[in-house]
């Protein structure tokens, strides 16, 4: 799950708290930049933009948001004016929330906006703090992004598919080098960069060997998966 946040002459404070709750809820927050040319971008649940003072740059960001894709806005502004508000909304904003508030309260409200977002069909695949985004091709460990080749994200993408089942060795050569690799020590290697690079980024350990047979995506009690055949 991916959120936008875009500061527009920000209060850090309210953008920390803004962070902080869609963390603590799953979600990974990435940058909006203004200027980008496509809003939002494919996988995007929830788009939140914190400004201060200026009117008319977010009211304009809102409206492109709103036109480019069925995604909330959620905008967090520090305005005493009710106008303000009411032209927010007729830009095409889904919930306003004026600052300084507690940061309890934009949690909430947040979270709130989260539970009746529309899931896009297709997002990605996720174990625990692992998401990965297959239309963006792009891997995050909580809110870190954590760069892998192409072999390693077929590999990962394999795993996650897989979660609750051992994946044979041939199973996994098939599925990643569609039978060109016939040497388990090319799978090892390629597990073991895999590996190494989730658990920089603080995620779990995946592959855990099953002796005789292969791998399961991570360790696991092993009365609760079952072998997988390869294809």
């Amino acid at each position: 799950m991916t959120a936008l946040l875009s500061a527009l002459h920000p209060d850090d404070r309210t953008e920390r708290a803004v962070r902080s709750a869609l963390q603590r809820a799953g979600v990974v927050v990435r940058p909006l930049s203004p200027d980008a040319p496509d809003l939002p971008p494919p996988g995007t649940r929830l788009v939140v933009v914190v400004a201060g003072t200026g009117v008319a740059e977010r009211h304009e960001l809102c409206a492109r948001v709103h036109a480019g894709a069925d995604v909330p806005v959620v905008l967090l502004a520090a305005s005493p004016h009710e106008r303000d508000e009411l032209l927010a909304f007729a830009a095409g904003c889904d919930d306003y929330i004026r600052t300084p508030c507690s940061d309890l309260v934009v949690a909430v409200r947040l979270q709130a906006r989260l539970r009746r977002a529309p899931a896009p069909a297709e997002e990605g695949a996720r174990l625990g703090s692992v998401f990965l985004d297959r239309a963006a091709r792009r891997v995050a460990v909580g809110d870190r992004e954590v760069p892998l080749t192409r072999t390693e994200f077929e590999l990962l993408q394999v795993l996650l598919e897989n979660p609750r089942h051992v994946l044979t060795r041939q199973h996994l050569l098939e599925r990643v080098w569609q039978g060109c690799a016939r040497d388990d020590h090319v799978l090892e290697v390629h597990l073991s960069r895999l590996r190494a690079k989730v658990l920089r980024a603080g995620g779990p350990f995946l592959g855990q060997p099953v002796p005789g047979v292969g791998y399961r995506a991570v360790r696991a009690d092993p009365e609760t998966t079952t072998p997988r055949p390869s294809d």
